[in-house]
């Protein structure tokens, strides 16, 4: 292919994740695992183009952006809600996987440094496949997906730390420093505190009045232009100060999100970030060694299936300590099993200082790419190996079960003598179903919450509420909450597989019952209503009829001819 200008690579690389993305929907897998392997079949084809450092650049521009736009969307308010199980929990998570780690692959044969680098950057996850792929499936508003996306931030932040000790400790393992580890931790924490305090200015008064000034322009572009600007100042300044590019960039964000304009920002970046992220994707996989991969399969396998077995059972265990109930536990387990972005940055940055070998940057990238190659995977099928797992212990261990899945049974004094009938059955209590609580509590009609976040229940709880702590989906959880008896059951949780098994075991315990189904994708609506449910409501839809009901208001139309307007559409998109 010869040498190829930045114009000819960007095309290529494009064109090629443009075949890759569309394959990946005609066979019906995720789009990353398309990307991914188009940037292996690229490497095949023409291997000049995986040592580009155009390509490069690209990909971490692309790891930038996707950070940036994190950090804008990025919620303290949300983090606070779960913060007793993420902070703590991710700290102690990678603590963990590193020493036990560190056992694993010295045993494996790797030297003291290797395997203690090995362990470090396996311990991550990573942020930008987890959520993309909750994005795709509608969950980024459930219980888990927040605990999932906490943790994630919280392991990035801790990028910062390992940026600093992982060199330090290779200095002076390969000894070519004459300053102590003390000393250069020291000195790189006076640079963290430094950068923390710039920070805390900037974030507090000038980068959101100058977003502001920006924004009131009213021009689309120059907005553009100062926030992506803005992005890459602050990813630069942080990688002059010995952190990681893309870490400056989740600060950007973090700043700008402080703005009045946060909103309209991230509209205006988000189709830059889709596009440069899956370059990103792509360059992963240029940069896998097929040659390598196939060599040393059964070894690249194994670590694969230690590291991500291992992580699974720290992160299920520290959920289930901190008393989150056993599904959430079991997926957000699930949700951080891949190896993340930042162990390719750090094993780059490792290999270039020659603090680890050739062999072990492979070994890396190897283990990385199948992680993520087996995640979409694992999110897919996760909900049926849980449903699994409980008919082993219900039909083999029941005793074992009846203490593991009876924990909703906690509540039970504050349902009993009630004698429920002809109530409402209300599966969910986040942003919708909040809103339908509140309404029927108005309304005083009799309803009975389920819901699996510990949080919502003893807030529920404590303003007297009727709730039941569990699954939704669990059959036991629906009889115990009176479907037998109830005139409805609304599901206000979003996930597909959560839905159908609460259709299922619902018409299982009441044939008669009325079941009314939120929904995010259109597909979704004839499916659900084939399966029993009487009403489908997509909350975009509904949001854009109350949009327009109130533009014609504006225009002048009456109460009743707005109506029929809205009626005539219902009947046209079949949401009546």
């Amino acid at each position: 292919m010869g040498d190829l200008t930045l114009a000819r690579e960007i095309v290529f690389v494009l064109g090629m994740a443009l075949v890759g993305g569309y394959l990946a929907l005609l066979v019906k897998i995720p789009t990353i695992v398309g990307y991914l392997f188009s940037g292996v079949v690229s490497s095949l084809v023409f291997p000049e183009i995986s040592r580009s450092a155009n390509i490069a650049t690209l990909s971490e521009l692309g790891v930038a952006l996707l950070m940036f736009s994190l950090g804008i969307e990025f919620s303290f308010r949300r983090l606070m809600r779960v913060k007793e199980v993420v902070v703590l929990g991710a700290i102690l998570q990678i603590l963990i996987i590193t020493v036990l780690g560190l056992v694993i692959f010295n045993l494996l044969g790797f030297d003291f440094y290797s395997a203690f680098f090995m362990a470090s950057v396996f311990s991550l996850s990573s942020t930008a496949v987890v959520v993309k792929i909750l994005n795709d499936k509608g969950e980024m508003g459930t219980h888990p997906a927040e605990i999932m996306v906490g943790w994630l931030l919280i392991q990035d932040l801790a990028v910062l730390p390992m940026t600093i000790i992982l060199p330090a400790i290779g200095e002076v393992f390969l000894g070519t420093s004459t300053t102590s580890p003390v000393i250069l931790i020291l000195g790189a924490l006076v640079k963290i505190l430094f950068l923390t305090y710039i920070l805390l200015i900037l974030g507090k008064r000038l980068v959101p009045a100058f977003v502001n000034m920006i924004a009131k322009t009213g021009s689309r572009e120059l907005l553009l232009l100062s926030v992506f600007s803005m992005c890459l100042v602050f990813a630069f300044g942080s990688k002059s100060f010995g952190f990681s590019f893309a870490l400056g960039a989740f600060l950007a964000g973090l700043l700008v999100s402080e703005s009045t304009s946060n909103h309209a920002i991230f509209a205006e970046i988000r189709p830059l970030r889709d596009v440069f992220s899956i370059i990103f994707f792509l360059s992963i996989g240029l940069m896998f060694s097929p040659g390598f991969f196939f060599s040393n399969l059964v070894k690249i396998i194994g670590i694969t299936f230690i590291v991500m077995n291992l992580k699974f059972l720290v992160v299920f265990l520290l959920n289930h300590s901190f008393k989150q109930h056993l599904k959430v536990s079991f997926m957000v387990g699930l949700g951080i099993v891949q190896v993340g972005e930042f162990a390719f940055i750090l094993s780059k940055d490792a290999l270039t200082k020659s603090f680890i070998s050739t062999e072990v940057y492979n070994y890396i990238l190897s283990v990385a790419l199948l992680s993520i190659v087996l995640t979409p995977i694992i999110f897919k099928y996760g909900e049926t190996v849980f449903l699994r797992f409980k008919s082993f212990l219900r039909k083999h261990l029941p005793k074992q079960y009846d203490r593991v899945f009876g924990s909703y049974k906690v509540e039970k004094d504050s349902l009993v003598g009630l004698l429920y009938s002809n109530h409402v059955v209300l599966c969910g209590h986040g942003r919708v179903g909040h809103q339908i609580s509140r309404i029927l509590e108005l309304a005083k009609i009799p309803y009975v919450v389920i819901d699996y976040d510990l949080s919502v229940v003893n807030k529920l709880k404590a303003n007297g509420i009727d709730i039941v702590y569990g699954d939704p989906s669990d059959i036991d959880v629906l009889d115990y909450a009176e479907v037998d008896k109830a005139q409805s059951v609304v599901i206000a949780v979003p996930d597909r597989h959560s839905q159908e098994m609460i259709i299922e075991n619902s018409l299982k315990l009441n044939p008669r019952v009325t079941i009314i189904c939120r929904s995010h994708f259109e597909e979704d609506r004839e499916r659900l209503l084939t399966l029993g449910v009487k009403s489908v409501v997509q909350p975009e839809f509904e949001a854009g009829l109350s949009i327009a009901y109130k533009l014609l208001e504006n225009f002048g139309y009456s109460h009743d001819d707005s109506l029929s307007f809205l009626k005539l559409l219902r009947t046209e998109t079949g949401m009546r």
